[in-house]
C-alpha cells in the first residue's frame, strides 16, 4: 500500500515539474533572462525582473510595446530585437492611441544600440503625449527617439529617481524632437530626484540639424530637486531649436540643477541652432535654482534666445544661482552667439547670485544683441552680480562686446550690488587686477553701467574693471561712459570710502561717470577715474561727490552742471 501510494506520488511531481519547465519554456520566447540594474544606479526593488523583447513595429499585439509596457512589472526590463530595429535603419512604431501609462517601479526600456523611433503622427485629436510615467520610481529611459506628438514627447508626474537618458557617448541618450508641445514634462508634487541626461531635444539624431519642439524641457507646478544635465562629458544635454529652452515655473519647483548643456547651439557647441524666446527660464516662483557652477563641467552655454539668455522672474522667484556659463558666446568663449539680453532679473526676483568670488563661477555675459545684464522692475532687489566678464571674452582681455550696455538697473529696483570689496585697484595707480567680487564690465556698445528710473536706489556699484581688461591695464573701453546715472535715479553708490570698493573706470568713449539732471542723493567716492574720452566727472547739484582721483581724461576735470 505504502509503495503504491510512494509510486503515485512521484508521478504527480514528475507531472507538475514538466508543467512548470514547459510554462517556462514558453514563456522563455518572449521573457529571455533575467536582469540587474546597472552598478550605481538605485532601485526600489531589489529582485532582477524579467526581460521583455519588443519584436514587432505593431503598434498593438504579442511583441509590441504596447503589449509589454501592458504587461511589465517592477523591476522588468524592455529592450528592442536587433533584427527588427537596426541602429543605421531605425524603425517606426506609428502610435495610434495612448501607450500605457508607466507606474511601477524600477522598470528600465532600453533602445541603446538599436534603431527605435516612437512617432505619434497618426495620434488621435487629443493624445497629450508619446509616453508618461506616473508615480512610479527609478524608471529608466534610454535609447529612443520620440517624435511628432501633438503635445508632449515624455511626461514625468509626480515620479521619482527617473532615469531620462545618460551617457550620450554609449548611446544612452534619447533623441526627442519635433512634438508640438514640450519633448520632457516633469510636473508635480513629489515629481522629485529626477535625472534628464545627455539627450538631444530639439535636433535630429545627429545633433546638428533642427527638429523643433514646442518646448525644449518644462519643470512645473512643485517639480523640485531634479537635474537637466551633468558634470561628467556625455551628460549634458543639447537643447536646441525650440520654441522655448528650459522652463522651471512654479512656487515649489525648488532646488533644480541645470548643468553641462549646450542650449542654443549644435552638438559641437560651435554652430547656432537657437534658443526659441528664452535659452533658461525660471519664473513665477521656482527658489534655489543651480545654473552652471564652480568648474567647467558644470558650464552651461547659452545662445541664441531672441528675448533672452536667461530670465530669472516674479515676486516669489528667489536665490537662484547662475554660474560659470557663457551666455551669448559660443562654447570656446570667443565668438558671438547672440541672445537678447543675456540675463534678465526682473518682476521681483529677489537674491539672485550672478557669478561668484572663485575664478570658476565667473560667467562671460557677452555679445549679446542688447544688454549683457538687466534688473528692472519693482520689488527686484537684493541680486547680486559678481566676478563676471560682461561684454569682455571667456579670457577677459578682448572685447565681445554686448550691443548696447553692460549692466543696466532700472524701473525701480533697489538694494541690488554690482561687484564688491577689490583691493586690486588701490587709489595709488597699482594694479593687481581684476578677482573676487569685481566684475570686468568693458567693450559694451554703449554705457558699462546704466542706473536709471525713479525709485530705483539702494544700488552699489563697487570694485569693478569698467572699460579695461581683467588685468586693469588694456584698453577695453565701452562705447559711451563708464558709468551713467540716468533720469530721476536716486540714493545709490558709486563706490565708497572703504578701501577697495572704488571702481576703476578707463578706457571709455564718452566721459568717466555721467550724473543726469533729476539724479538725486546719489554718491561717487573712491573711484579711479582714467583715460577716458570725454570728461571725467559731469556732476548734477543734489548728489554727492567724495574723493576721486582722476587722471589723464581727455577733459580732466568735473563738470557742474
Amino acid at each position: 500500500m505504502l509503495h503504491r501510494a510512494y509510486h503515485r506520488f512521484v508521478r504527480i511531481a514528475l507531472l507538475a515539474a514538466l508543467t512548470i519547465l514547459w510554462a517556462t519554456m514558453l514563456t522563455a520566447s518572449v521573457n529571455a533572462t533575467t536582469w540587474a540594474p546597472a552598478a550605481g544606479w538605485p532601485q526600489e526593488s531589489a529582485t532582477p525582473g524579467s526581460l521583455w523583447l519588443v519584436n514587432t513595429i505593431a503598434d498593438s499585439g504579442t511583441g509590441s510595446l504596447r503589449w509589454a509596457l501592458t504587461n511589465a512589472a517592477a523591476g522588468d526590463r524592455i529592450e528592442f530585437a536587433p533584427a527588427v530595429f537596426p541602429p543605421g535603419n531605425p524603425a517606426r512604431i506609428l502610435v495610434t492611441s495612448a501607450l500605457p501609462r508607466i507606474g511601477v517601479n524600477g522598470l528600465t526600456i532600453s533602445a541603446v544600440g538599436r534603431g527605435v523611433i516612437l512617432d505619434g503622427r497618426n495620434a488621435p485629436t487629443g493624445l497629450e503625449t508619446g509616453m508618461r510615467i506616473d508615480g512610479a520610481a527609478h524608471v529608466t529611459i534610454q535609447g529612443l527617439q520620440l517624435t511628432s506628438f501633438p503635445k508632449t514627447g515624455l511626461l514625468v508626474t509626480s515620479a521619482s529617481n527617473t532615469l531620462i537618458g545618460g551617457d550620450r557617448l554609449v548611446g544612452q541618450g534619447n533623441v526627442i524632437s519635433g512634438n508640438g508641445g514640450a519633448a520632457i514634462e516633469l510636473v508635480g508634487v513629489g515629481c522629485t530626484g529626477n535625472t534628464t541626461a545627455g539627450n538631444l531635444i530639439g535636433t535630429d539624431a545627429t545633433g546638428m540639424t533642427v527638429l523643433h519642439n514646442g518646448a525644449g524641457i518644462v519643470i512645473r507646478w512643485g517639480a523640485s530637486h531634479n537635474v537637466i544635465g551633468g558634470l561628467t562629458p556625455g551628460l549634458g544635454n543639447v537643447v536646441s531649436g525650440n520654441g522655448e529652452g528650459i522652463l522651471i515655473q512654479g512656487s515649489g519647483s525648488d532646488g533644480n540643477v541645470i548643468q553641462g548643456n549646450l542650449i542654443g547651439t549644435d552638438i559641437t557647441g560651435t554652430r547656432l541652432l537657437g534658443s526659441g524666446q528664452s535659452g533658461i527660464s525660471i519664473t513665477t516662483g521656482p527658489n534655489d535654482t543651480l545654473i552652471g557652477g564652480d568648474t567647467p563641467a558644470a558650464r552651461n552655454v547659452i545662445v541664441g534666445g531672441e528675448m533672452y539668455g536667461v530670465k530669472i522672474s516674479g515676486i516669489s522667484t528667489d536665490a537662484t544661482r547662475v554660474q560659470g556659463n557663457y551666455i551669448g558666446v559660443d562654447a570656446s568663449g570667443a565668438h558671438a552667439f547672440p541672445n537678447g539680453i543675456g540675463i534678465y532679473l526682473g518682476a521681483g526676483a529677489k537674491r539672485s547670485l550672478v557669478g561668484g568670488e572663485t575664478p570658476g563661477t565667473s560667467n562671460v555675459v557677452s555679445g549679446n544683441r542688447d544688454r549683457g545684464v538687466n534688473i528692472s522692475d519693482i520689488s527686484t532687489d537684493n541680486n547680486l552680480i559678481v566676478g563676471n566678464f560682461i561684454g569682455a571674452d571667456a579670457t577677459g582681455t578682448a572685447a565681445l562686446g554686448n550691443g548696447t550696455a553692460g549692466v543696466v538697473i532700472e524701473g525701480w529696483a533697489k538694494n541690488n550690488v554690482i561687484g564688491g570689496v577689490n583691493p586690486s585697484f588701490a587709489t595709488d595707480g597699482s594694479n593687481s587686477g581684476c578677482s573676487g567680487r569685481c566684475n570686468v564690465i568693458s567693450g559694451n556698445f554703449g554705457y558699462g553701467v546704466r542706473i536709471i528710473d525713479r525709485n530705483t536706489t539702494g544700488n552699489q556699484v563697487l570694485g569693478n574693471a569698467i572699460g579695461t581688461d581683467k588685468s586693469g591695464a588694456l584698453n577695453v573701453g565701452n562705447a559711451l561712459a563708464g558709468i551713467a546715472v540716468d533720469v530721476d535715479a536716486s540714493g545709490n553708490k558709486l563706490g565708497q570710502d572703504t578701501a577697495g570698493t572704488g571702481n576703476l573706470i578707463r578706457f571709455n568713449g564718452e566721459g568717466g561717470v555721467l550724473l543726469a539732471v533729476r539724479s538725486s542723493a546719489n554718491e561717487l567716492t573712491g573711484n579711479r577715474i582714467e583715460e577716458n574720452q570725454g570728461i571725467a566727472i559731469r556732476y548734477r547739484p543734489g548728489n554727492t561727490l567724495g574723493s576721486n582721483t582722476c587722471t589723464g581724461n581727455e577733459l580732466n576735470l568735473v563738470e557742474v552742471t
